[in-house]
């Protein structure tokens, strides 16, 4: 079973133009969501469920789990809460403990 910080490796898709920062990009990841990458490093996972996605801030310590789980929002406010949290955990790596 992949973990979340294999994905894809294809070009990522900038989403400025969705609303989001052009620091902040996404890439498709092999668990069937997108990967959130923050300046070219991998921070987060998110997948939707209809029209709304829940959003995983990477946990590099504990690399088998899918993430620290942050909430359920739109595809734009989802990326935007993983960065969020990966800013305010100092390099996003919350004691998973």
């Amino acid at each position: 079973m992949p973990t979340p910080d294999q994905h894809l490796n294809v070009p990522e898709r900038t989403t400025s133009s969705s609303g989001l920062p052009a620091y902040v990009s996404l890439r498709p990841s092999e668990l069937g969501g997108q990967a959130v990458y923050f300046r070219s490093e991998f921070i987060g996972w998110m997948h939707s469920s209809d029209a709304l996605w829940k959003a995983y801030l990477r946990q590099p310590d504990h690399p088998l789990k899918i993430g620290l789980p942050l909430g359920t929002f739109t595809q734009e406010e989802a990326a935007a809460q993983i960065v969020r949290a990966y800013k305010t955990t100092g390099r996003g790596w919350p004691d998973a403990r």
